[in-house]
């Protein structure tokens, strides 16, 4: 990959960067943040077998 593909106007990190520095605003807490879609399936396969590589399946599929 060349550099302005991942630092140019419209590049890879570029992009990134409003989302990360979001994570540092004053007062923000971790709740105030939308959880990612297949969170429930994840954690309730997650309760059932705490297998990290099978409760990502179970979200992976229940979020497609």
């Amino acid at each position: 990959m060349s550099f302005p593909r991942l630092f140019g106007r419209r590049g890879f990190f570029t992009r990134l960067l409003r989302r990360y520095l979001r994570g540092f605003r004053p007062g923000l807490h971790p709740r105030q943040t939308e959880l990612p879609r297949g969170h429930p399936e994840f954690v309730a396969a997650w309760r059932r077998e705490p297998d990290a590589l099978s409760a990502a399946e179970a979200a992976l599929a229940a979020a497609a």
